[in-house]
């Protein structure tokens, strides 16, 4: 059977970001990519114009039957576009925890600009989402947004390790370092 890739976020309609490239690089990978919906997005790479929630009836069908054809063998997230949406998606997602990895990247902007998330979308994001996390990815701007740069207080939060993507950096190369409690590993 082939490993099933649940992917929860934004659909993006120029492929560049958000469920639709989630799926492209789990397809790449010979996995079967099960995208979900919460946002709608109108942008491509020269902007971001609009996000539009997801009726939360549609996005939990669309969960259901997702998980419903067989076994998940693991979960990505990215924009959730709302506080509701998060918690509400934790909630489905705790029966998960410990049985696959809940990968948590918490898409607080678009790169592009025109985006940014609301206080209330932080907080349901430490509150509810990034305790299930087996693996929190955040850039530069979302670590400080989450936890005033702090690693240690995401792990604090419970999650499993902090992936910190090194993208947003001055130097001339981009450096993620992973950190759990125990190690920190550094990529260039």
């Amino acid at each position: 059977m082939t490993a099933r890739v649940l992917l929860l976020g934004g659909f993006d309609p120029s492929g560049g970001a958000g469920v639709t490239a989630d799926a492209t690089v789990v397809a790449l990978h010979g996995l079967q990519p099960l995208p979900v919906a919460l946002a709608l997005t109108a942008q491509n790479r020269h902007g971001f114009r609009a996000c539009y929630a997801v009726p939360e009836e549609q996005w939990l069908a669309m969960f259901a039957a997702a998980i419903g054809e067989g076994p998940v063998h693991s979960i990505k997230t990215g924009l959730l576009g709302s506080a509701r949406a998060i918690e509400l998606l934790a909630r489905h997602l705790r029966p998960f925890v410990g049985q696959v990895p809940i990968v948590v990247d918490p898409v607080l902007s678009a790169t592009a600009g025109g985006y940014a998330a609301a206080a209330e979308v932080l907080a349901a994001y430490r509150e509810h989402l990034l305790p299930l996390a087996s693996l929190c990815v955040p850039n530069e701007p979302e670590l400080h947004a989450l936890a005033a740069g702090d690693v240690g207080a995401l792990l604090a939060l419970g999650c499993g390790a902090v992936l910190h993507k090194g993208g947003h950096g001055d130097g001339a190369l981009a450096i993620d370092t992973l950190h759990t409690a125990r190690e920190r590993h550094c990529f260039e």
